[in-house]
């Protein structure tokens, strides 16, 4: 009979193995829900940068598109005294899209948001040398 009871399973060995192995699914729930959670994160970090990165785009843009207008109005303007007052405002918002358009491809280069991007760049930059071409003439 003795041989019997060493080989026996209790009922405390098997509610041992039952919390322990409960509490190992526990804590493998729980790095799991940790692994998402940091995936989650930087999802959302990526989404943050893309946000202030578009948001640069867009005042890149309305920079340009300033420039542009009163490049429009003064090129236009009939009267000489509008198109010198015109000239110093173009001379600043040149100047700002100037400073605005490379820092935001600065950004983008080497940055993967979506699959078209790389061609969206290279169309930016060739759209800026002509865009230059035209401030020299």
């Amino acid at each position: 009979m003795t041989g019997m009871s060493s080989k026996s399973v209790s009922i405390r060995n098997i509610l041992l193995l039952a919390i322990g192995s409960l509490s190992l699914l526990v804590a493998i729930f729980t790095l799991q829900q940790a692994g998402q959670e940091v995936i989650r994160l930087g999802d959302i970090r990526t989404l943050k940068t893309a946000t202030i990165e578009a948001d640069k785009l867009f005042d890149a843009t309305e920079q340009i598109s300033v420039e542009r207008d009163i490049a429009f109005f003064a090129l236009h303007s009939g009267d000489g005294e509008t198109i010198g007052r015109l000239a110093e405002d173009l001379r600043e918002a040149r100047a700002a899209s100037e400073k605005a358009l490379p820092e935001i491809l600065k950004a983008l280069r080497g940055k993967s948001y979506y699959a078209e991007q790389e061609k969206d760049v290279a169309s930016i930059l060739a759209h800026t040398a002509a865009l230059k071409a035209l401030r020299a003439e």
